[in-house]
């Protein structure tokens, strides 16, 4: 015949049966403490590495010196958004869980295990909101690029220009006179900075230099003999 084991006796087997299972793994980890944290460093190189690489392909392709406001506005919040999500992953990987101190005293091993799994839940919330304020960082971030992004493509560059004078070789003055009659040897108007030094020089005239409107000459290098700017 067999005989039934009383449930206050199986109780005693199960509670037997975690209380080793969880003392192994718990005093097993904090044995380990000193390599878990060097992988949690790892963890957070890694996760630099890879937010600083969104951070230079975001100065790469923004261009934010010529860009116009809402372009650089737009390029600086990426930026503001990589860095806040790379320091946001570090601290969700590599800083410790204040609440994981470790049971100081139970009365019993039901205690212990109470206490364990409730001091591994609540390491595991801290972890996931740390994460989830992460995430939305990241989730802006990407937001903000694409936005700097479009805005860079579809907005011309703003275009800084100073009054100046420009000294025409004599050669070009003659082919500019059938574009614009009674052409002086010198051109006044405003010069776009961003064309000086480049194949061909911005130059936006006021009407009556170059006939009745306003038009914008675009002088090729070596036509140019001088170029004068007043300072600001």
């Amino acid at each position: 015949m067999t005989q039934d084991v009383p449930h206050d006796n199986e109780h005693e087997l199960l509670g037997d049966a975690l209380f080793a299972v969880i003392s192994e793994a718990y005093y097993g980890e904090r044995v380990r403490s000193g390599s878990s944290a060097r992988m949690r460093a790892q963890a957070a190189q890694s996760t630099l590495t890879l937010f600083a690489g969104g951070l230079v392909a975001t100065f790469t392709y923004a261009g934010l010196d010529d860009r116009q406001v809402p372009a650089q506005v737009a390029g600086i919040a990426a930026v503001v958004f990589w860095l806040l999500a790379a320091v946001l992953y570090l601290y969700a990987v590599a800083a410790p869980v204040k609440v994981l101190a470790g049971p100081q005293r139970v009365r019993s091993r039901e205690a212990l295990v109470e206490a364990v799994l409730q001091l591994t839940r609540d390491e595991a919330d801290a972890v996931d909101g740390r994460q989830r304020w992460a995430n939305r960082s990241s989730v802006a971030a990407m937001c903000a690029t694409l936005l700097a992004l479009g805005l860079g493509v579809l907005m011309e560059p703003q275009q800084e220009t100073r009054a100046g004078t420009v000294a025409v070789e004599a050669g070009y003055r003659s082919q500019l006179s059938s574009l614009c009659p009674g052409t002086a040897a010198t051109l006044r108007g405003q010069v776009d900075e961003q064309t000086v030094g480049k194949d061909f020089l911005s130059l936006s005239t006021s009407p009556g230099v170059c006939g009745r409107d306003a038009v914008e000459l675009l002088i090729p290098r070596p036509a140019i003999r001088a170029i004068s700017l007043v300072k600001d």
